[in-house]
């Protein structure tokens, strides 16, 4: 692997990603709905072309076929975790299962081309760019330096799935961040084995692609 990131420039990547996607939500919100999206659209792409000056990356066309087909693992299992969970807390609490906020606020988009254009375009390859040099080529790295292996995979595990907690959601959250860790333990293992990001990249890049696909069919 390349040589290990030090905990401030772990800090300042964390900083400048979830900053802005926090607090550019708050100066557009009084724009229009349109308006608002668009520029929250625009500078997720420029937070997600900055991170790539924390993480060169190394094409390898075999690596990244082989996270392409490893979503024949990691969606299966994904898919496993989640409806058990669903179906345990439904026999347990009644609970129907979760709606990602996410895919609502995609299906949205459908009456603005342009915009939908866009947020597939982040969904497809900003987010898994910018979540796998923040989590797997920044923090795990770090992690690895200074845990044991399993230890760093799990932690980055949590933390990764966590950061897509979402309050709106409720009880949802529990459903869709444990599948979300399953998926997490699957991109952090096949970047320990390869050594490099274009694995879990491809990997996320796929599995956000056809779950896109199958929100729009089964919408």
């Amino acid at each position: 692997m390349k040589q290990t990131p030090s905990l401030s420039k772990v800090l300042c990547a964390f900083t400048l990603f979830f900053g802005t996607l926090f607090f550019l939500p708050l100066i557009f919100a009084q724009a229009s709905f349109k308006t608002a999206t668009m520029w929250s659209l625009l500078s997720y792409i420029f937070v997600t072309i900055l991170l790539l000056f924390f993480y060169r990356l190394r094409f390898s066309i075999y690596v990244y076929m082989y996270g392409v087909f490893s979503w024949l693992i990691a969606f299966p299992l994904a898919t496993i975790t989640s409806e058990t969970i669903a179906f345990l807390m439904k026999k347990t609490y009644g609970y129907t299962d979760a709606s990602q906020t996410i895919a609502q606020q995609i299906l949205a988009l459908k009456s603005y081309p342009l915009l939908f254009i866009l947020v597939t375009f982040i969904t497809v390859f900003c987010v898994p760019l910018a979540e796998e040099i923040l989590f797997r080529g920044l923090l795990q790295k770090y992690l690895m330096s200074r845990l044991p292996k399993v230890a760093a995979i799990l932690i980055t595990a949590f933390i990764f799935a966590f950061a897509h907690f979402n309050p709106y959601q409720g009880l949802g959250n529990v459903q869709i961040l444990s599948a979300l860790f399953v998926l997490s333990l699957i991109l952090s293992y096949i970047f320990n084995r390869w050594a490099s990001l274009m694995a879990p990249l491809a990997l996320h890049q796929t599995f956000n692609a056809l779950s896109l696909i199958g929100l729009l069919i089964y919408e």
